[in-house]
This record gives C-alpha cells, sequence and structure tokens, in this order.
C-alpha cells in the first residue's frame, strides 16, 4: 500500500511538472504577462473560451435537466375571498382586533387562474390549503384539464382556513415525464384592509408529490379513528370490569346480610349477662357441660377387682 501512494504521488508530480513545461514554452519561457507573444496570448485566449464555454454548458444541462424533471406552472390572480362568518365570527368582528384577524370559522371562496408553459397538457387533480406551522390540510376537489401552452380558471369554496398565513398546494398530473404527480406551492398572505388571503405567485415553485393532500387527511383521520376506537375499547372493558366488582361486592353483601339473619335467633336466646341459662324458672346447664373431675378412691380401701363379662347373647326379658 505504501509503494502504491508512491507512485501516486510522483505520477501527479511528473503530470504537474509537464505541464507546467507545456505552459512555460506556450508562453515564450516566461510568466511574464509583458513577455508574452502573441502565439501566448492567443492560446491563454483559447483555453479561457474553452473554460467559459464549457460552464455554460454544465449550466445549460442542469437547467434542462431540471425543466425536464417537473412542469412548468404558473398561478396568477389567485386569491381566497371572505364570503361569510358564522354567527360567533360576526358578532365578535366588530372590535378593530377581531377584523386584523382572519376568520377562523369563516366561509372563503377561492379564485386562481392557472398556466401550463408546457408543450403538453397537465390534469389538475386537487387543491388544498396547508396552515404555515403545518397540521391538517383543508381540500377541495378540483378537476380541470390545462391545454398546453393555456390556462384555466380555477374556483372552490373552503371552510375553516388556519391563522393568517399559510400554502395553496395544486396536485398535477402528467404522464409525459418520469415523475406523474407533481405539487404546484404558492404561499398565503393575510390582506384584513381587503378581507382576504393573497396568493404571493412569484414564490410558488413546483416539486415531486408522492402522495396527495387528501390520502394524508384520509390517512389521519383513520389514524385517529383507530385511536378513538382502541379508546371505547378501554372504557368497555372498565366499564364491564368496574360492574363484576359492583356485582361481586353486592353478592358478600348479600351473603353477610344472610348469615347475620340466620345468627340472629340464636344471639336472642343468649343472656346478656355470663349466667346460665333458666326454662321455667329452673336453672339448665349449658349445652355440652363439662362434667366435673372423678374423686380417687379413698385412702386405704381397697379397688374392687374387674369382674370378667359373660360370654353369650343377652336378650331382654320382654322379648
Amino acid at each position: 500500500m505504501l509503494r502504491f501512494l508512491q507512485l501516486a504521488g510522483e505520477a501527479v508530480a511528473n503530470t504537474y511538472r509537464a505541464v507546467a513545461d507545456w505552459v512555460s514554452a506556450a508562453l515564450g519561457g516566461s510568466s511574464d504577462p509583458t513577455a508574452w507573444t502573441a502565439t501566448a496570448w492567443s492560446a491563454a485566449g483559447l483555453v479561457l473560451l474553452l473554460v467559459v464555454l464549457v460552464c455554460l454548458l454544465v449550466v445549460a444541462a442542469r437547467r434542462r435537466r431540471r425543466r425536464g424533471l417537473v412542469p412548468e406552472m404558473m398561478v396568477s390572480h389567485g386569491e381566497v375571498m371572505l364570503v361569510g362568518e358564522s354567527g360567533d365570527g360576526a358578532a365578535a368582528g366588530n372590535g378593530l382586533g377581531a377584523r386584523l384577524q382572519a376568520p377562523a370559522d369563516g366561509k372563503f371562496l377561492l379564485k386562481l387562474a392557472l398556466s401550463n408553459l408546457n408543450p403538453y397538457p397537465v390534469q389538475l387533480l386537487e387543491l388544498a390549503v396547508r396552515a404555515a406551522r403545518g397540521g391538517l390540510p383543508v381540500v377541495a376537489e378540483a378537476g380541470a384539464v390545462v391545454p398546453p401552452n393555456g390556462a384555466v380558471d380555477v374556483a372552490a369554496d373552503l371552510f375553516g382556513l388556519p391563522g393568517d398565513d399559510g400554502v395553496v398546494e395544486l396536485y398535477l398530473y402528467t404522464n409525459k415525464l418520469t415523475a406523474r404527480t407533481f405539487r404546484l406551492s404558492a404561499p398565503l398572505e393575510w390582506e384584513p384592509w381587503a378581507r382576504r388571503y393573497r396568493v404571493k405567485a412569484l414564490e410558488g415553485r413546483t416539486e415531486v408529490a408522492r402522495t396527495l393532500a387528501s390520502e394524508d387527511r384520509r390517512r389521519f383521520e383513520g389514524l385517529e379513528y383507530a385511536r378513538e376506537r382502541r379508546r371505547e375499547k378501554r372504557a368497555a372493558f372498565a366499564r364491564v370490569a368496574r360492574e363484576r366488582a359492583e356485582g361481586l361486592r353486592r353478592q358478600v353483601d348479600g351473603y353477610r346480610a344472610t348469615r347475620a339473619e340466620r345468627d340472629r335467633p340464636a344471639a336472642a336466646h343468649r343472656p346478656a349477662s355470663g349466667g346460665a341459662p333458666t326454662v321455667n324458672g329452673a336453672q339448665t346447664a349449658l349445652d355440652d357441660p363439662v362434667p366435673p373431675p372423678a374423686a380417687g378412691p379413698a385412702p386405704g380401701s381397697q379397688v374392687p377387682q374387674d369382674v370378667p363379662a359373660k360370654s353369650g347373647l343377652r336378650f331382654p326379658d320382654e322379648f
């Protein structure tokens, strides 16, 4: 590896010396421009011309490649006018501060002219308005075919536009390019004196779009629906568990009440004091009385021997 690096360094040095010698010979052997001959000046001008020509070709190729990736589209005369407000918004819109802000629940009308600067037609799929800070877009269906080198007028009703600034997005389709779906975006600016949004057409740009705004909104709504379903399932499970716990508690309470009712008559016959119970004025012994211990034999007496039992069967006299 070290030997390879040494050979590569020597090759670069030899190439530099060869180029330097050639340039020095072409310039008449001097690096001072005042001593250059006409041939040297001609060679320097030719090299400079070649460098400029190569730079122009690279720039043109990049522009051609960029134009070939996305269609040339433009929005003109774009505005989003306020045409109506809700009752709460109209009641709150009497003050100067409220009129300087865009109503959050108003009804708007979008009007713009979409120009196609390409030699092929372009299909307009839909348009959307998205807040500058992000969030869920407001989508409106808009179907129109823009002819080659032509323009169409687009109008759509919008509701609940977010904030004082945002972005209007137009989704386009064409089968003349490698990518098929594109998004033309232009910023919006709220004009309180005119009560409208103005579309900044000169700041618009076209880029490749992987998905439509309606698909993004549908995906978000699907996720919200799934999240709500999971929340409802958890609430139903918790409700069933709570009902089961309440049922078990009621069963335990019922069992305790039944046992208390069953033990109440027995508790009523027990005396309040520690004395023995009485029946017909006579004192009786408690249940299962403990017999007194038997007295042992008297001292000096003889213990009788056990009499062996008689064998055989004994029958009663009145059998």
